[in-house]
């Protein structure tokens, strides 16, 4: 590991016990070697690895992978600072979470410790029996907030585990998924099941969970099979969003509150999108 972990000259790491070390310092900048490159935790630590406690400010992915990373009754991070972490990808991974209140990306519900991901990609299996299991969390009031910006997640939930384990409403920029890409499959019927804000994102996938989304949601699109979801709903808080979901891929329904149902046919005719006031393109 080289530099002094400042802004000016940030921990430059590019294995798993330098990064362990230069994110669990305080206040600390870290970066990885541009170019790319992947760090394969099945070699690393395969029965799986302690919670890493972020404590440093930011990390510089420069797309860097962090493959088959595996956690067991507990999530892989824990927030102990504000983080901003750009263009690191985490695939593959795999969080038994068991009965545990566990998330991937986890934090203090009492300290406002902030996620922010952007150009992230996530792939991977979480699974585990407690509703209060998560990709990731948001916590109310002076608690952790996460941000997800033009990141792609590819997430398989199985059990009970939710996207988002949201504990409360609070509605501000922080807790929000903007232009991002995701995928959703596995057995949870509890996927959505804590609003959230998402705007400008596309779903895809198959779904066994109601859909409900927090009021500064906008702009979305669900082209997900939610055939199977028993006693299917779609909410939205603010009743002049316009997100749109596929009702081919939904028999029997045709929207809801905030949202509007398409063909397949209809959401691949941009013109007809637009003439719904669905915008085309992205700022």
């Amino acid at each position: 590991m080289t530099g002094t972990g400042t802004q000016a000259d940030p921990f430059i790491v590019d294995n798993w016990p330098d990064f362990v070390t230069a994110v669990e310092t305080s206040g600390a900048y870290v970066a990885f070697p541009e170019g790319g490159g992947t760090i394969d935790m099945n070699s690393v630590a395969p029965e799986g690895i302690q919670q890493v406690q972020l404590r440093c400010v930011s990390i510089e992915g420069n797309n860097w992978n962090i493959c088959n990373l595996y956690t067991v009754g507990h999530g892989a991070f824990y927030s102990q600072s504000s983080v901003t972490i750009t263009g690191l990808n985490f695939l593959d991974f795999y969080g038994d979470f068991q009965s545990e209140a566990a998330r991937f990306f986890d934090s203090s519900r009492d300290y406002p410790y902030h996620y922010t991901f952007s150009l992230c990609k996530f792939s991977g299996l979480l699974t585990g029996t407690y509703n209060r299991a998560g990709f990731s969390v948001a916590w109310v009031g002076g608690g952790s907030h996460i941000r997800l910006h033009r990141c792609s997640i590819n997430v398989r939930l199985n059990g009970s585990v939710k996207l988002i384990y949201y504990g409360g409403a609070w509605n501000t920029y922080y807790n929000m998924a903007d232009f991002c890409n995701i995928q959703i499959s596995g057995t949870s019927p509890n996927v959505f099941a804590d609003k959230y804000n998402y705007k400008n994102c596309f779903f895809s996938g198959k779904c066994l969970s109601k859909v409900e989304l927090y009021s500064d949601s906008d702009f979305n699109v669900f082209n997900v099979d939610f055939t199977e979801a028993e006693g299917f709903t779609c909410y939205c808080e603010n009743p002049d969003a316009i997100n749109i979901i596929n009702t081919d891929k939904l028999p029997g329904v045709t929207g809801g509150t905030g949202f509007t149902g398409v063909t397949t046919e209809q959401l691949h005719d941009a013109n007809y999108l637009a003439a719904l006031g669905f915008p085309i393109g992205v700022d």
